[in-house]
């Protein structure tokens, strides 16, 4: 049987490579246990599903588009430095986000979802006997001294000068 082959043989193509085993033919012709021992060999990976790699391309698409409109800013802000980024091609990027108005306006939202989040984790860590006003002060100073703020800001202010954001 196919596990008794793949347990004495080991690796059934690198003996027929080496010539061990010369009568046994490539391809579709080759007996049946050995067809079954090679593909028994392979390791059992689950495959991810297609909303997972969606989620995932999603997620290094914003997380490259922010780390370019840190770097850049809004009037250096290309997709293609974003695919680059995201080691992506450009065509998954305008899958994902149809043009660069939708990709700036998920990134911000994105960031703001995950200064949020952040916020909720450290007021969850903060022991009873912690002064409110305190942690809140130190929350505040991470967010408006952080990457997220300034980030978000200058966007604000180009997006502020852009007809096309005036609504």
């Amino acid at each position: 049987n196919a596990q008794a082959l793949c347990a004495t043989h080991g690796n059934i193509d690198s003996q027929i490579e080496s010539g061990v085993i010369s009568s046994i033919k490539r391809g579709p012709h080759r007996p049946r246990a050995f067809r079954q021992a090679r593909r028994m060999k392979k390791p059992s990976v689950r495959r991810r599903t297609q909303e997972e790699r969606r989620r995932s391309t999603t997620r290094r698409i914003l997380q490259a588009a922010f780390t370019v409109m840190r770097k850049r800013g809004y009037a250096g802000f290309r997709m293609a430095d974003v695919a680059a980024a995201a080691r992506v091609s450009r065509g998954a990027v305008l899958h994902h986000f149809p043009n660069k108005d939708a990709l700036i306006l998920a990134t911000c939202e994105d960031m703001y979802r995950r200064a949020h989040e952040r916020s909720e984790q450290r007021a969850k860590k903060l022991p009873p006997a912690a002064d409110p006003l305190q942690a809140i002060i130190s929350d505040g100073a991470e967010f408006f001294f952080g990457d997220y703020f300034w980030t978000m800001f200058e966007v604000s202010m180009a997006a502020g000068k852009d007809k096309k954001f005036k609504r």
